[in-house]
């Protein structure tokens, strides 16, 4: 298990995916700050020069709170996208191309290998989630002043980091069925996505992984249903998702005419 840990951290470094995922993060959290603070405004005083300071407050949140609800929103929005086509072929193109069938034929266990990409990406994908929204918060504190609890932001993180792991487990999920990466990538943000619409139209998000978000977004330190039950029902789910997983990889066909069970 070791050995395939450290196979999946040097695989996600020399194909630039850790970075790729390091800098999406980063760059929103740096830069959504100075957007809320001097760009969104410079750019409403350009196109009506007689808009005055407050009428700019009033169609802009100018605050931390502004600033790291939009954050959340463009992580949502964008970070989902660059995600999942960046990790679209941890297991599509590995089983696309048989490179799987060395570590099988070395003795390892389809356990050690799913749950091998699980762990490493898993915990790059949560705890870039959760340091770059302490980035964003610190740092749109400093601009803003802080209007946001500390626990909250903590606890919005921690919410956060799961609702990744369990959209890499729809990649490595759709990427055992479809085999194809970027097939792959566009079934994740679409499945994602169709939660999150679903969820909000029917005021439904408290059921859905997609409640994780919704709940991340308020900032809020009071832990109740709107938290526990989105928790649980995610956590739930990713264990089905790799439970399927995991049955789908030791039943399919690998190579022509030979069978793994």
């Amino acid at each position: 298990m070791n050995g395939m840990i450290k196979k999946e951290f040097l695989y996600g470094i020399r194909n630039s995916k850790i970075l790729i995922i390091a800098v999406t993060y980063f760059f929103f959290a740096l830069s959504v700050p100075i957007m809320i603070k001097v760009l969104l405004p410079l750019l409403l005083k350009s196109q009506f020069p007689g808009m005055s300071e407050s009428d700019i407050a009033l169609m802009i949140d100018i605050s931390q709170n502004g600033s790291m609800t939009t954050y959340m929103s463009n992580m949502f929005e964008v970070g989902i996208i660059v995600i999942s086509l960046t990790l679209s072929g941890l297991m599509a193109a590995e089983i696309n191309d048989n490179t799987l069938i060395l570590p099988m034929c070395s003795g390892r266990k389809f356990e050690s290998i799913l749950f091998s990409k699980l762990i490493v990406f898993g915990l790059i994908l949560s705890m870039t989630a959760i340091t770059s929204m302490l980035v964003t918060y610190g740092y749109s504190g400093l601009i803003f002043g802080y209007d946001i609890n500390f626990l909250a932001v903590i606890k919005s993180a921690l919410l956060d980091g799961l609702f990744m792991i369990f959209v890499l487990s729809l990649i490595l999920a759709y990427g055992t069925f479809i085999k194809k990466p970027i097939a792959t990538g566009l079934m994740t943000i679409g499945t994602v996505y169709v939660i999150s619409i679903v969820g909000s139209l029917l005021k439904i998000n408290t059921y859905f992984p997609s409640g994780l978000t919704a709940e991340a977004n308020q900032f809020r330190t009071l832990m109740d249903s709107n938290t526990i039950l989105p928790v649980i029902i995610t956590v739930s789910i990713i264990v089905f998702i790799h439970i399927i997983t995991l049955y789908r990889l030791k039943t399919m066909e690998w190579l022509t005419g030979f069978k793994v069970g």
